[in-house]
């Protein structure tokens, strides 16, 4: 058995306080997915800087200090909207129908929609705006939020912007903009480094390469490569099965796979080469955990033992 809300699989106090604070069922879903991995997915992509990213996963968490929420967590006594005094300071309140914002929304594109979608929370406005605009108009959507957010922010802070609508148009134009000024300051995500040349081991030693694909929601794959000094390959696995489990843990089953072969065929110098650095740091760590992919760690740990010689590589 191990503890899932911590990676290694121990209990910490601090994994559970938050699990009681957030719930079994809710703090499952809302760290694995669950239901919702489809808008937290959406929210990661968004086509904006990261800020933006950010500031929509704060709101859909409920993560943003609005008073009302402050009040909750007792750091206020007051939870009323001190812009508008007219009810207490949500998140959805703040963002899109407070006095001081409100405008800016009536004379936006979206604000029959507005008026059309639920207001319970900013995730459930959110996934419903998701559902009646495409990619192109959900990202202008999310920036006018922003916007008003950090309008909110500055009133609230004492340092107003001198023109509310002018501020809300630099933005939506940031966001617009933001290819083009990402690729001219080079800020943009790194594409995947894929090697194009594979160089054989040394003398007398066998590379196990090892690689995991998930195919489907219900299915995924591990494969593993030894291949001898002169670059032939020896033997070549591949396991097909039911089931999605994380990434991490299908990595490492693939390296156990190719050091598992290396071993029934008795070699006994071995090279484990993995493009997934996590694991192979997780092997030479020797740390002791009780989550499932520490479990599969610990077979390979125990196998390599049987080696004359055992090497760990990632690319």
């Amino acid at each position: 058995m191990y503890w899932w809300p911590a990676t290694d699989g121990i209990y910490t106090t601090k994994s559970g306080y938050w699990l009681a604070r957030m719930g079994h069922v809710r703090g499952w879903t809302d760290r694995f997915g669950g239901d919702r991995a489809e808008t937290w997915n959406s929210i990661w992509n968004l086509d904006g800087p990261p800020k933006l990213r950010q500031f929509v996963w704060r709101a859909c968490t409920g993560s943003l200090a609005t008073f009302g929420r402050l009040q909750q967590r007792h750091v206020r006594t007051d939870g009323m909207c001190s812009l508008c005094n007219e009810q207490q300071e949500s998140i959805v309140h703040a963002i899109f129908f407070c006095s001081n914002v409100k405008q800016v929304w009536d004379l936006s594109p979206f604000a029959e929609l507005i008026c059309k979608a639920p207001c319970d929370s900013f995730f459930e406005l959110y996934e419903w705006m998701k559902g009646k605009v495409g990619s192109s108009e959900l990202l202008t959507f999310v920036a006018y939020a922003w916007a008003t957010w950090s309008y909110r922010n500055s009133v609230v802070f004492e340092n107003p912007w001198q023109c509310r609508d002018v501020g809300v148009l630099g933005f939506l134009r940031l966001v617009k903009d933001y290819k083009s000024y990402a690729t001219a300051v080079n800020v943009c995500p790194p594409a995947a480094v894929s090697r194009s040349t594979w160089k054989a081991p040394s003398a007398g030693l066998i590379r196990v390469n090892s690689d995991a694909a998930v195919i489907s929601e219900t299915s995924s794959s591990i494969g593993a490569v030894l291949r001898n000094d002169q670059g032939v390959i020896v033997p070549a696995r591949v396991k097909r099965f039911m089931g999605k489990p994380p990434v991490k843990v299908l990595e490492a089953m693939a390296a156990r796979m190719g050091v598992q072969t290396a071993r029934e065929l008795g070699f006994s110098k071995v090279e484990l080469e993995s493009d997934a650095l996590s694991v192979i740091n997780l092997i030479k760590s020797h740390k002791i955990g009780k989550a499932p992919v520490d479990l599969v760690v610990d077979d390979i740990r125990s196998m390599s033992m049987d080696f004359e010689s055992f090497f760990l590589f990632s690319y």
